[in-house]
Formats: structure tokens, C-alpha cells, sequence
């Protein structure tokens, strides 16, 4: 059961579309930072993931596998498991 209409849904995707790059804002982050996405992801690719993680200085980049766009209600241990991992690193 989905509670968002079609008119929320197009007025993300404008949103996502139309927004600022930020990209010459990620070298100047500089607390810990996880970059993480599923291998599957369509929508926001693993390459660009590797831009970004690249950008940060010190990011640590994950790809989870066997997951795409969603990957925390995908693959919800695997996630878990790479928060946990990071979370006691930090």
C-alpha cells in the first residue's frame, strides 16, 4: 500500500532533477563520512557513489551487492552489518 500520489512522486523526481550541484561542496566535508549504495543501483549508480566517496576526503565507500536504489529494505543485514563496521570505526 502506497500513500504517495502521483503528483508527490513527480514533484521528488522535479526535485531531484532541478536541484544545485553540490559537488564542489563535498572537499570541503570534513567529518567521517560512509558513502554507501546497492550494485544494482539504476537511479543513483555506483560510479557516480565513486565520485562522490572520491570528492571527501577520507570517505569510506561501500557497495553492497545483490541490492539496488533501496538497498537498506533490500538488503537490510548487509547494510546493518556495514553501519555497524563504520560506526565503531568512527
Amino acid at each position: 500500500w502506497c500513500r504517495a500520489t502521483p503528483e508527490v512522486f513527480a514533484r521528488q523526481i522535479h526535485a531531484a532533477l532541478t536541484r544545485r550541484d553540490l559537488q564542489p561542496v563535498l572537499p570541503t566535508i570534513a567529518c567521517p563520512t560512509l558513502v554507501l549504495t546497492g550494485a544494482e543501483d539504476n537511479w543513483s549508480t555506483p560510479t557516480q557513489h565513486q565520485a562522490i566517496a572520491a570528492a571527501i576526503p577520507g570517505a569510506r565507500l561501500t557497495i553492497v551487492p545483490e541490492s539496488g536504489h533501496m538497498s537498506t529494505l533490500e538488503a537490510p543485514a548487509a547494510v546493518s552489518e556495514v553501519l555497524r563496521s563504520w560506526l565503531s570505526a568512527a
